[in-house]
């Protein structure tokens, strides 16, 4: 059967209702340069003209949004709203529609968008204690992908120990801001790099002078922390576990507090030659006591590298950052799993990265849902109920876009009213939920919101 707009409906893109009932609570995050652009790439046949690239965009953030849910599931949702709003008519399009029209999407949209975010996260200002530096925390992910042959060949395989290709595999990297928690900027590799080879030269590009940027023992390597030097920065990063780091020692000032040596190995010369890394390093190691992996879940002795001066920082001072660290490290678990990263649907690398993108764009856009929600600590709040939230005031919203005013407001104390504490010696954050639990805000009928939008 057919499928097109229906004529009652202006063909003007810029008023596209039937887009603007995809995710609706994002709409303002989304600039209309975006739109504009995409308006001219590449259209195509009948089936286009319902999956566009501006809609496939908006589809392509609303599942980023909700993991487990499958493309045809969150496409099912939306036309629901499509057919009642009279956007649309005829049925759905079929599953081979939905994967071409995915090829369609073009990456550029979604590093546009990427950017986007992170120019609003600019003007964010988060008080800390450390406010004399722009804290930055760098972080990957490997990621599992589906077993086609062409994302065996692009990404390549892990391997077991008899070395047989097992399942493909990728690398995502960013780096994030410590006070916000807003991604800047992101890498995807492949199953051949790690966050240790990654890392020197991502920071190359994004660390500026006065910085400083918190690492584990994946990006407390020579060449990483050579890099930081040289522009200027500063860092506290874990030792890597490999490295006997008190044989290194060359003065103790405090059982906590020593200064030590590095010295380039022909390894690291031959693998970073590009960078020109000096032939040793002179750092400050701290031991600290941090939460331990283990199911005991106690603790462990580590040490960390820093260059900050011990006139100007003592040892409980390095503590806090390594400490601040953590809790961004078992942040990072906000998109490594609340957003289900890890496990990517694509079947093409293009559209891997395209996938990643989504989870990122998705998650600034949070973190700016966060802030608005409470400035002055936006990471005191919870992602996981914010994500919630955010997918119930889309279906309410995608019902009556007119009490949008009513619908934000409503999100806003849903999230404000869900905070985190950090839990002494545990590795994850837990949320403390209200007596009262608020999510029977948006409980309201489907007849009730289909009345007053016809009333309206």
């Amino acid at each position: 059967m057919a499928i097109g707009l229906r004529s009652s409906v202006s063909l003007d893109k810029r008023q596209d209702s039937a887009a603007t009932l995809i995710f609706p609570m994002i709409e303002e995050y989304i600039p209309e340069t975006i739109d504009r652009a995409l308006d001219n790439e590449r259209p195509g046949a009948w089936k286009f003209d319902i999956l566009n690239a501006r809609r496939m965009l908006r589809l392509t953030l609303l599942q980023a949004c909700g993991a487990t849910v499958s493309f045809q599931k969150t496409l099912r949702n939306v036309w629901q709203a499509w057919t009642h709003a009279e956007c649309v008519t005829g049925d759905m399009p079929a599953s081979s529609s939905f994967a071409e029209a995915r090829a369609r999407l073009p990456i550029w949209s979604l590093e546009m968008l990427f950017k986007h975010t992170v120019a609003l996260a600019d003007s964010m200002t988060v008080p800390h204690e450390f406010s004399q530096f722009r804290i930055q925390a760098i972080d990957g992910t490997p990621l599992t992908l589906p077993n086609s042959p062409i994302n065996r060949n692009h990404f390549g395989t892990t391997r077991h120990e008899h070395g047989e290709a097992y399942y493909p595999q990728a690398l995502a990297v960013w780096v994030s801001h410590v006070d916000t928690g807003i991604v800047a900027d992101e890498y995807l590799g492949t199953s051949r790099e790690g966050d240790e080879s990654i890392a020197p030269l991502m920071l190359q590009e994004v660390l500026k002078s006065g910085d400083l940027f918190l690492g584990d023992a994946h990006i407390g390597t020579f060449a990483t922390m050579s890099v930081g030097i040289s522009r200027g920065a500063h860092f506290v990063c874990r030792a890597q576990g490999a490295l006997k780091v008190d044989a290194h020692i060359t003065r103790r000032y405090a059982s906590q507090d020593a200064d030590a040596q590095l010295r380039r190995s022909d390894y690291m010369h031959r693998k970073y030659a590009r960078l020109h890394l000096p032939e040793q390093l002179e750092l400050r190691a701290v031991s600290a006591d941090i939460p331990s992996r283990d199911f005991l879940n106690g603790t462990e002795r580590a040490y960390f590298f820093t260059n900050l001066p011990r006139s100007e920082f003592s040892t409980s001072d390095v503590e806090r950052l390594i400490r601040l660290r953590w809790t961004h490290e078992t942040l990072n678990n906000d998109i490594k799993t609340r957003m289900g990263l890890g496990e990517i649907r694509s079947q093409h690398p293009e559209a891997v990265r395209r996938e990643v993108l989504a989870h990122l764009c998705l998650h600034n856009i949070l973190r700016l849902l966060l802030y608005r929600a409470q400035p002055e600590s936006p990471r005191s709040l919870s992602f996981t109920a914010a994500v919630a939230a955010l997918l119930q005031a889309n279906e309410q919203l995608r019902a009556d876009l007119s009490r949008r005013t009513e619908v934000h407001a409503l999100l806003d104390t849903m999230i404000a009213q869900q905070p985190i504490d950090d839990r002494p010696g545990r590795s994850e954050p837990r949320m403390r939920r209200p007596n009262k639990r608020i999510h029977p805000m948006f409980k309201s009928s489907r007849a009730e919101w289909r009345e007053k939008r016809k009333a309206g």
